[in-house]
C-alpha cells in the first residue's frame, strides 16, 4: 500500500502483543538519514533508534510493551540541529489478537521520499493508514499559493458589508495575507475573494491553510444579488474559537442574514486517557500528542472531574500535562479542549447537496476523517432563507472569506485547493 500524506506527519497505528519486544523498521531513501537525528517514544517512554544507512530501526522492549496497558500515542521526532519536528506519529495498541506481521509504505510529499515500513517481531500489525487520512489518497494540488501579490489576481474581490476600512494585498513564501492599513476600523467589515476559474459550482471540497489574526473562512456557491454557503471561523468571548456554518445573505453593504445553523466545532476536542489529583495538582494524559505549552488555556468537558477551564501549568512529555487543583481523584476518558482562536490551523469543507461537513485540525497533526468526532461536524442547509425567502443557492463561486478587519486585523491564507465533485 502507497499512501500519499500531503506534507502533513502520517499516522502509522500498530497493534502489538504486550510484553513481547517489538521491533519496527523504516527503510528510507537512499541518503535521507544521512547526518539527521531521531527519537522516538510511546505514551512518553523513550524508545531505542538505530540508523543503518538508510534504514531506521525503532525497538519497543518487553519492558515497554509490558507496561502499556491502553492505547498509547507514538511520535517518531526529527531532533536534527537542535530542532524537534514530529515526522511520523500514530497509536500504538496492545491487543491479545493482533493480526499477521505485515508491511507497507509510506509517501511524504517533501522530497517524494517514500518510507518503507516492515513490523519485523513482536507479533504486531500495520492498522488502519486507510482510516487516518481519509480523503488523502491522492494528490491534491493546491489551486493557489502566495508568492507576490499578482497571484491575488486569481481571485475577485466581492463586498459583502460596511466596507469601509483599506484594505492590503500581500504575499510572502506561499501565504497570502489581507491586512487592514486604513479607514473607519469597523468590525462589521466582510469580504469574499472568489478564485476566478470557479464560478459555477455546486458540490466540492475546500481546503486552505490559516493563519487567523480575525474571522476567515470558505465560500461555496456565490451568486448574485448577493448570497454564498460560508463555513467561517467565529469569535466566541475571545479565548472560545470555533467553526460554524450558514448562509449568507448580503447587498454589498449590509449583511442581511447568516441564516446559522446551530451546530459549531469549538476549539481543538482531544480525547483524556487519564486524570488524576492529589490535592495540589491534577495530572493529565492525553491519547493524542496536545501539543500544548505551560500558561495555555483549555476546557474539560463534564465527563473530567469540574475542572471547566483551566491554565497548563507544566509538560511532562508529549501526552502528559499538569495543572493547579485542590482536588482529590481519579478520572478516565471524557474530552479536553484547546481553546485557541488565533494561530496557525487547517481549515476544509465538503458540500454536496444541501449537507456541509466541515472539520479542522492543527499543524503536526495526521488530517481527520469527515466523520472524525472531535474535528468534524455536519449539518443540513436551511430549506428557505430568512431575509429574501427562496432556497440557498445551488450552484456559484468558490474563494476565501474574510470579516471583522478592524484597522490592525489580519488574515493570512495558505495551500488553497478545491476538488469538484461530480
Amino acid at each position: 500500500m502507497v499512501v500519499l500524506i500531503d506534507a502533513r506527519p502520517p499516522g502509522l497505528d500498530i497493534l502489538y502483543r504486550a510484553g513481547n519486544t517489538l521491533t519496527v523498521e523504516l527503510t528510507w531513501p537512499t541518503g535521507e538519514l544521512d547526518d539527521r537525528t531521531f527519537t522516538s517514544s510511546l505514551g512518553g517512554t523513550s524508545l531505542d533508534v538505530a540508523i543503518n544507512g538508510d534504514t531506521m530501526t525503532i525497538v519497543a522492549s518487553d519492558t515497554v510493551t509490558g507496561a502499556q496497558t491502553a492505547a498509547a500515542a507514538w511520535q517518531l521526532v526529527d531532533t536534527t540541529d537542535g530542532d524537534s519536528e514530529v515526522v511520523l506519529q500514530g497509536t500504538w495498541t496492545p491487543s491479545d489478537a493482533p493480526q499477521a506481521t505485515s508491511s507497507t509504505s509510506i509517501e511524504l510529499t517533501e522530497g517524494d521520499a517514500q518510507v518503507d515500513v516492515t513490523v519485523v517481531s513482536g507479533q504486531a500489525s500495520i492498522v488502519a493508514l486507510d482510516d487516518r487520512i481519509d480523503v488523502l489518497e491522492q494528490a491534491r494540488p493546491s489551486l493557489n499559493q502566495w508568492y507576490t501579490a499578482d497571484d491575488w489576481d486569481d481571485f475577485t474581490e466581492v463586498p459583502v458589508s460596511s466596507i469601509d476600512n483599506t484594505i492590503d494585498l500581500t504575499a510572502e513564501g506561499g501565504v497570502g495575507t489581507v491586512s487592514a492599513v486604513a479607514g473607519g476600523g469597523s468590525n462589521e467589515d466582510r469580504r469574499l475573494f472568489i478564485y476566478n476559474d470557479l464560478d459555477d459550482v455546486a458540490d466540492a471540497e475546500v481546503y486552505v491553510d490559516l493563519t487567523l489574526g480575525d474571522q476567515a473562512g470558505i465560500a461555496f456557491r456565490y451568486a448574485e444579488p448577493g448570497a454564498a454557503v460560508i463555513v467561517w471561523s467565529n469569535i466566541v468571548f475571545a479565548a472560545n474559537g470555533q467553526v460554524l456554518q450558514g448562509v449568507w445573505e448580503f447587498d454589498g453593504t449590509t449583511l442581511l442574514g447568516t441564516n446559522k445553523v446551530d451546530v459549531d466545532l469549538w476549539g481543538f476536542p482531544s480525547p483524556v486517557l487519564s486524570a488524576e489529583g492529589d490535592g495540589e495538582v491534577v495530572t493529565v494524559k492525553t491519547v493524542r500528542p496536545h501539543q500544548i505549552q505551560a500558561g495555555e488555556l483549555i476546557h474539560f468537558d463534564e465527563t473530567v472531574g469540574s475542572f471547566g477551564q483551566v491554565f497548563v501549568e507544566d509538560v511532562l512529555d508529549a501526552t502528559t500535562f499538569t495543572f493547579s487543583d485542590s482536588t482529590v481523584g481519579t478520572w478516565t476518558g471524557g474530552r479536553w479542549r484547546w481553546v485557541i482562536r488565533t494561530g496557525r490551523r487547517h481549515l476544509a469543507a465538503r458540500l454536496v447537496g444541501n449537507r456541509v461537513t466541515w472539520k479542522q485540525w492543527l499543524p503536526g497533526e495526521p488530517e481527520p476523517s469527515w466523520a472524525d468526532p472531535d474535528r468534524a461536524v455536519s449539518v443540513l442547509l436551511p430549506d428557505t432563507l430568512i431575509a429574501r425567502g427562496g432556497p440557498p443557492p445551488e450552484a456559484g463561486g468558490v474563494g476565501l472569506v474574510v470579516a471583522h478587519l478592524n484597522t490592525s486585523g489580519f488574515v493570512g491564507f495558505n495551500d488553497f485547493s478545491v476538488k469538484v465533485l461530480d
